[in-house]
This record gives C-alpha cells, structure tokens and sequence, in this order.
C-alpha cells in the first residue's frame, strides 16, 4: 500500500532505499502528536484523512535518499483518536510512503513525486495516570487489552508527576505531547473544551507554541485543514535542511573503511589479536558496531571542513595583502602599465569567490558542527561501555532552538541514541572496565588537550613574533625614507613599496591569528587537561561499577561543557570580507 499526497507528471517514482546505518547517515527523526477525542463515530472512516494529514505534515522535513526517516508517533493513548492516529503512524513503517516536491525548473514547477523508503515508525506514550489508575478509564476489557498491545510497543514511556487531579494530568499530558513533537494532528470536531486537557485546549496551546497542526474534522467541513507556516516549523525545516546536507555529502568507501581500521586498531587493537577475547570484548564490539559509522562520517566530514575552510581563511587574507602589494608595486615602478591593476581586481574577485563559495557551502558550520556532533559520539562509545549516559535520550522537550545547528545535531544525537545496544554482559568485569576507560578515553583525551594546548601557544608565538617582524621592517623602511629625500631612484621606491606592502601583509597575518583565537584555545586546552587528570584520578580509584559510571558521567559532562564553549566561540568566527 501506499500513502500518497499531490499530483506528480513525468517521472516514475523510485524507492529511495539503502542502509542509513552502514555509512553512517542518520535517518530525520519527526516526531507527530495527536490530541482528539475518545468517541468516534466511524474511525475507520477517518484512516484515510489520518495518512493524508501525515504525508502533508512529512514535507516540512526535506530528507536525503537514502538517509532514512525515524516516524514517531507521540500518543496518550486514549481511547479513540489518540490510538487511531498512533496505528496510522506505525502502519506507515510497512507502508511506502509517497512524498511530493515542488521543483523550479526554469520558468515552470515540476512536481516530482518519490518514494520515501527505510522508514523506521516508533511510538512515544506520555501517560497522564499510573498504568494502573489509567486503565480504570477504559469501558471495556477489550479496550484495556488494545492499550496494553500498544504499549508493549512503545519505544518511549512518560508519566505525569504523581499526586496530580485527574484533569491536571491529562493538561500535563497533552502539554507533553505538544512540547515534544515537530507537527500535531488533532482529530476534533471544533467544540469548545469541557475540562482542562481538552482538545480544544491542547489545540490552542500547540498554537501558543506554534507547532504545525493539521486538523482532521470530526463535524463536517474540508477533510483535512493545515496550520503549517509559524515558528516551529521554520525550526524543524532547518533542522532537517542541515541533517539532509550532512548526510548528502558523499564519503567515499576506501575512505570510510580506512577510518574504520584506524579507529578499531586504535581502541580495540587488542580483539583483533587475543584469543579468547578479554571479557569486554563482545560489549565493545557490540557497542561499536553501533556508533563507529556514525562517529566516522562525523569525523572525516569534520576533517575534511576543517581542511577546507582554514586553507581559504588563509587565502583570503593573502589575496587581500597581494592586491595592495599589486596596486603599491605598479603605482611606484610601472605606473603607465595600467594593465596591472587587472591583477588586483582578479585577487579581490577571486575573495569575493572564496566567500560566496564558503556561504553557499556553509563551510564554517558544517565543520564546527559537525566536530561536535563527531565529539558527542566519541564519548557515546565509552558511555554505553560505562552502562551510563541517556539510552534513548528521553528528553521531556526536543531541541526547539532558534540556531539550527544545535536544533539538528540534539535531533541527530537523539536519534543515534534510540538504537543504543544494552551491553553484552550483565555486569561488566569493574577493573577491565575501569583500566580500558582510563587508558583509552581518560589519557587519550588529556594527551590530545595538552598537545592541542602546545600547538596552539606554539603558532600564537609564531605569528605574534612574525608580526613583530614585519612591524619592525615597516618601521625601518619609513626610517629611512624619512632620511631619502626626494624619490629619485628604484631603491627608494622599494623603500615606499614595503612602506605599503608590509602592513598589509602584517594586518593579514594579524587578522588570520584573531580568527583563528590561538590564545584562547590555547588556554582552554591547558585547562581542560588539568581538569581531566583530576576526574581520571577518581576514575583510577573507582572499586564499583557505580563509581566507574559516576567517574564516566563526570567526564563526558566535563567533555560536553568544553565542546559547547569552543562551538560558542568558534561560530561566530567565520570569513569575512577583508577591506
């Protein structure tokens, strides 16, 4: 079957398939809430509007082929609509789900029509009552049964706060399911609430929040109407534009598996070797299996932004210096070759270029973005070896945020951690486990901050002396011409030329050191190593595995806080146009 919306023409529609896992690409995870009333006069009748109003939700999100789509449904469960629509939503992982774009071609649109495959449908269930209480309000035993069916499914399980009336906690509830979804579907007849948590009510605070709402109509009128252009759902298309970029760009095989290697010879060079396997073995290569591939595009994408974007940081700087060295070399040695000046027009335009590239591109934050997320993995490996952190990242609230970039990598985060394995032992041996964090985690990291730290004091001198240097050239160069006289031969306009040139380039290199914050990251660098030798030694003297996973917990948070400074400061240090 198929769950199809709009009108397609001239093209055949091709299942966009694929292992969103095995390269690591993450499926776009969005979440539907729904809110409705329990009696229902035909609910079979309203399936069809139900799909409809999914697939029209769907297109807020654009979503690379291949990556894959994590469908949640959000439901309390009820009798009535909040089943009905957490049946539709799981139906539609067995389902080819047919998603309509609107393309610009020229002149005309095209409408394209594809299949959207690797659907991965998953229930949420935010509970107002104790399962207990809550089955009290069911009429009859076989509602009750088709409850406990549905709930056995879910992937996720939220209760409202004990001690609540009844009528606060099913407000809590649907609050819940509006603060935790990207789009609503309220199947509703118009009326009025008759008591706090009413659809009415639920309806009208998912607007407050301006959450995208489709209202399938219960009481005559139009099948399905839309509220879909407010402030959420700018959020959640920004979002899901990001993650589609991230898991668009394409990572060769040989390149993806040579990482692989490296990072399993660098954490595990023991497994490949030792026969039988230490008795971490089977967790850690359960554990890797799982998030190695996430981690490793994270990481060479990282890279390979990274390599990009300070390369060109550094042209333009240079090309800014070169078309004043253009302008001062042919004013003062060829000044009836007007030709040359086309030289410095080709170095301004080729900046020009490199900043129109890098902003089409969003060289700068797919890097810094992608490092973070490729560092929140890194320390989800260790982690889950740990038994400790957020399994499936039960958040009472998604990332809502008004930067996109955090809004997409907590959503990319999220999702990762949803298909998070139990480790393979029921207790872990405390002292492999203890000695494996320390030596591969703990010290890897101090290392990797105090070189960081030396390296990045090391090119601060560098530049600083560098631009020391050039200064004193300037100053020497307008010494002497002060003592020159009149410019009567090519010595003394060389004198004028470095006068000019020097400077310039001195501001270039100035210029390339402040954006690059040496200094500081220097000193965050040296500072994150003393702060994690501390936490390595109450991690050493851990005896329990209660204490290991405190010592873990204590060191991804110390980890998280460092990453979450440098994002903050490396963000707004993008390229510039130079004048």
């Amino acid at each position: 079957m198929c769950i199809a919306a709009g009108y397609g023409h001239g093209m055949a529609l091709e299942p966009e398939s694929g292992l969103p896992h095995a390269d690591g690409r993450i499926p776009f995870t969005f979440r539907i809430g729904v809110t409705g009333h329990r009696e229902l006069d035909k609910p079979d009748d309203l399936r069809e509007q139900i799909r409809q109003a999914l697939v029209r939700l769907l297109t807020l999100a654009r979503i690379a082929p291949g990556a894959g789509l994590a469908l949640v449904a959000v439901s309390a469960l009820a009798e009535g609509a909040d089943r009905l629509v957490a049946e539709v939503v799981l139906d539609a992982g067995d389902d080819q789900l047919v998603l309509t774009d609107v393309l610009d071609a020229g002149d005309e649109q095209v409408v394209v029509e594809r299949i959207l495959g690797d659907v991965d449908a998953r229930l949420e269930v935010a509970l107002p009552l104790a399962v207990g209480d809550y089955l009290e309000d069911f009429k009859t035993e076989e509602s009750r049964e088709d409850f406990r069916r549905l709930l056995a499914r879910a992937s996720d399980i939220w209760q409202a706060p004990a001690g609540l009336e009844p009528e606060e906690a099913y407000e809590r509830a649907g609050h819940y399911v509006v603060d935790r979804c990207d789009a609503i579907i309220a199947v509703w007849d118009g009326e009025k609430s008759r008591g706090r948590g009413g659809t009415a009510q639920i309806v009208g605070y998912a607007q407050e929040q301006g959450v995208p709402i489709a209202w399938v109509h219960t009481a005559g009128g139009p099948p399905v109407s839309y509220a879909l252009e407010n402030k959420r759902a700018e959020v959640v298309k920004a979002a899901a534009e990001k993650l589609r970029r991230y898991n668009a760009a394409e990572i060769s095989k040989p390149k993806f598996d040579e990482h692989e290697r490296a990072l399993r010879e660098d954490l595990m060079p023991d497994i490949a070797r030792e026969i039988p396997v230490d008795p971490l073995a089977l967790s850690r290569e359960m554990i890797a299996d799982w998030v190695f591939p996430y981690f490793i595009r994270a990481d060479i994408l990282a890279l390979r932004y990274q390599r990009w974007f300070q390369w060109l940081s550094l042209t333009i700087f240079a090309l800014a210096a070169l078309a004043v060295a253009v302008v001062a070399v042919q004013t003062n040695f060829w000044p009836e070759l007007n030709w040359l000046a086309a030289f410095e027009v080709l170095f301004l335009w080729a900046l020009l270029g490199i900043l129109m590239m890098n902003r089409r591109r969003r060289l700068h934050d797919q890097w810094i973005s992608s490092r973070f997320l490729a560092e929140r993995l890194r320390s989800s490996y260790f982690l889950a070896l740990a038994r400790t952190g957020d399994r499936r990242g039960r958040s009472s609230r998604l990332a809502y945020l008004s930067d996109s970039s955090e809004a997409w990598i907590e959503r990319a985060l999220t999702e990762v951690s949803a298909h998070r394995p139990e480790a393979g032992m029921e207790v872990p041996p405390v002292r492999a486990l203890r000695d494996y964090l320390s030596r591969y985690w703990v010290d890897r990291q101090i290392y990797y901050h105090q070189k960081s730290s030396r390296r990045q004091h090391r090119l601060e001198y560098r530049l600083t002396r560098l631009t020391e240097f050039l200064f004193s050239v300037t100053l020497v160069a307008a010494f002497v011409h002060i003592f020159a006289g009149t410019i009567h031969s090519s010595w003394e306009r060389s004198l004028v030329v470095v006068s000019i040139v020097i400077p310039a380039f001195g501001a270039a290199v100035h210029g390339f050191s402040t954006q690059r914050q040496f200094r500081r990251h220097g000193e965050r660098y040296r500072r994150m190593a003393g702060v994690l030798a501390q936490v390595q030694t109450e991690l050493t003297d851990a005896t329990t595995i209660e204490q290991i996973q405190g010592a873990a917990a204590a060191t991804e948070q110390i980890m998280r806080e460092e990453n979450s400074d440098w994002f903050g400061v490396m963000r707004f240090h993008d390229m510039e146009l130079i004048t």
